[in-house]
């Protein structure tokens, strides 16, 4: 139960990369699914340490992704606990779908992706917008010209 408590006193980020952890089984499922030879002959040490090590990498680039789009009004309205929630929840449902979609894609028309094709479609969308994140600042919006009544 402690350990709960520490993670709920814990500063915002820590509670993200918690809750980025905590949704590794997803990945391990995806292992099973998707690459059932990597599954069976890598140890299980392995595969934890990608899992989480997948899942905190994920959740870390949707966090800066979701602090750097939002503007501050919004991050003060809200507070950064719920910026975290909702970059954890956009993730977890993001993981979820997609696993969803690709086994369903392989078990109804038989052409099956492998684990290493989810990775990069499941980065993809991620990185793309982690990408925009960063331009986003250098791009200054075009003033329009009012027009005056003579």
């Amino acid at each position: 139960m402690s350990l709960l408590k520490d993670i709920s006193e814990s500063h915002d980020f820590l509670k993200g990369i918690a809750i980025s952890a905590a949704s590794a089984p997803l990945w391990y499922i995806s292992f099973y699914l998707l690459n059932y030879s990597f599954y069976e002959s890598s140890d299980i040490v392995i595969k934890i340490i990608l899992c989480i090590t997948l899942s905190v990498l994920s959740g870390l680039i949707t966090y800066w992704n979701f602090f750097h789009l939002t503007p501050l009004d919004k991050i003060h309205k809200y507070g950064t606990s719920a910026l975290v929630s909702m970059a954890s929840l956009f993730v977890f449902l993001w993981k979820s779908l997609l696993l969803f979609i690709v086994y369903s894609f392989g078990f109804l028309f038989n052409h099956w992706l492998y684990l290493y094709s989810y990775i990069v479609i499941f980065f993809a969308p991620i990185i793309i917008w982690f990408l925009v994140s960063l331009i986003s600042p250098y791009i200054k919006p075009k003033k329009t010209k009012k027009a005056t009544d003579d």
